[in-house]
């Protein structure tokens, strides 16, 4: 779970961001399980928190606890065998968190604390008698404490080891040594990331630095599109950043579409939204992020900015004769954002997906639904496009739009980093995030890992042939035209 600046860790996050984009966001739209005859009220009010919130509290599933007062929140890190204060996601301003609201269970014992009106529940807390007076204690910031703190958080809750075929514990084991003989960060930043080397998971990210000046130093990111991408920067020398040579070419493979269109619209949402006609009259809409719209990343200014992007859209192309919805550069972002655009496209409410914490701890799974947004939906014929490229919010998106009669998934398998992300600040000056959720689509299939396969294949970017780089995006889409103009 990855915060806003300057508000504590309670946000929610769901952006893969190694690639494409940078990880800031939250988690969730689309409808919730919880008590429909349950009140909400603002966590905050008239400046304070509200008198209920007062107390000290267990995350559930998180390994986190909290302890409110009326002019604050503190947070700390739990795990088996540590706890400390998590500095950055405490504070003293309650207005951080004036736009979230909470539900009890009208006895005080359990809270649920939201993010926005009619989504699920971003936390669960339990209250707890106080806080342990341990873990006020100031945290030892060495090599060998750090390791023990990214063992033991990520190990109590990452929660895809086995399907990713790693044995933690050996690697905790085989890295303490070299933790321990670490003598700055730099060398403890190459121990660290030698602890993470392999697990193909976009969501699992090594950070560096304080607050605001923190800064990525590694990314457990890996696709076969990835690896070629690697492959064409070593080739090439007019680019010495491998991040900007990613960047530069996603750019230069989305203008190689949108020179095709016609009646042409956008850029939107702070240039992640374009749309126009592709030839036979197929509508088209390229969406690169679900997340950063504007300066204001609440969840609130984003489903609202998609919204009224995506009602200009269906407006410009309702007399397409079918759409193709490109996501497949598409680095993720908001689930809230997903439902909101997936809403433009569905007639009735419908189960997109089932979210559950790998330690529940009491927490319920939560159902997550679609359902009809804006004045009027897109009925037609409509292809989702997808690369091993489209990852977190991008793939909760494509799970939402693959429930659609009327849609056809095409492309090629997503990236298979779907969960959420839970971030967790280290002693000392590192701070790691990984998945900690379970998504299954509705009928219960997971598909982290492996990604989500297409109903129909258009293998865009393929492994040993690196000219599809260039060629193959505009080759999908002109398989995509034939079909809808049959």
């Amino acid at each position: 779970m990855k915060n806003f600046t300057g508000a504590p860790r309670l946000w929610r996050a769901h952006a893969a961001g190694a690639l494409l984009v940078v990880a800031t966001g939250l988690g969730g739209c689309g409808g919730s399980g919880d008590d429909p005859a349950a009140v909400s009220r603002p966590m905050v009010k008239n400046g304070h928190f509200d008198e209920r919130l007062l107390g000290s509290w267990q995350v559930l599933g998180e390994g986190a606890l909290l302890e409110v007062t009326k002019d604050g929140m503190v947070q700390f890190q739990q795990g088996a065998s540590v706890c400390y204060v998590d500095e950055l996601a405490s504070t003293d301003d309650p207005s951080d968190l004036a736009g979230m609201s909470f539900v009890d269970d009208g006895g005080g014992a359990t809270l649920d604390l939201f993010e926005l009106a009619g989504t699920p529940s971003s936390a669960r807390l339990a209250r707890i008698a106080s806080i342990p007076p341990a873990c006020r204690a100031k945290p030892t910031a060495d090599g060998t404490a750090t390791l023990q703190a990214i063992c033991d958080l990520m190990g109590q809750d990452y929660a895809f080891f086995v399907e990713r075929r790693i044995d933690w514990a050996a690697r905790c084991k085989q890295q303490a040594p070299n933790a321990a003989a670490a003598r700055d960060d730099d060398a403890l930043q190459e121990v660290l990331i030698a602890l993470l080397q392999g697990f193909k998971d976009a969501h699992v990210k090594l950070s560096r630095g304080h607050g605001d000046e923190r800064h990525q130093v590694f990314s457990a990111a890996d696709s076969p599109t990835r690896r070629l991408l690697a492959q064409a920067f070593g080739e090439q020398t007019e680019i010495s950043d491998l991040r900007e040579f990613q960047l530069a070419w996603r750019d230069a493979v989305q203008a190689q579409a949108f020179r095709r269109l016609t009646k042409a619209g956008g850029p939107l949402l702070n240039g992640a939204l374009h749309w126009g006609r592709l030839p036979g009259n197929i509508g088209y809409v390229s969406i690169a992020s679900m997340h950063a719209f504007s300066d204001d990343p609440s969840p609130a200014t984003e489903t609202r900015l998609a919204r009224e992007a995506m009602d200009r859209v269906i407006a410009d192309l309702a007399d397409t004769r079918a759409m193709i919805v490109d996501v497949s550069l598409n680095g993720g972002g908001l689930d809230a954002v997903s439902a909101e655009i997936a809403g433009s496209f569905t007639d009735h409410r419908r189960l997109a997906f089932i979210k559950k914490q790998h330690r529940p701890q009491g927490r319920p799974a939560q159902s997550w639904y679609i359902e009809p947004r804006g004045p009027t939906q897109y009925l037609k014929p409509v292809y989702v496009l997808t690369s091993d490229l489209s990852a977190s919010a991008a793939e909760t998106f494509t799970l939402m739009m693959r429930q659609l009669p009327q849609a056809v998934h095409a492309g090629q398998a997503t990236s298979g980093s779907i969960s959420d992300i839970l971030e967790k600040p280290l002693p000392g000056n590192f701070s790691i995030s990984f998945s900690n959720e379970i998504d299954l689509a509705p009928r219960g299939e997971l598909f982290e890992v492996t990604g989500i396969p297409p109903q129909l294949s258009l293998p865009m970017f393929r492994p040993g042939a690196p000219d599809t780089l260039s060629t193959g995006h505009r080759a999908a889409i002109d398989a995509l035209i034939a079909l809808a103009r049959r």
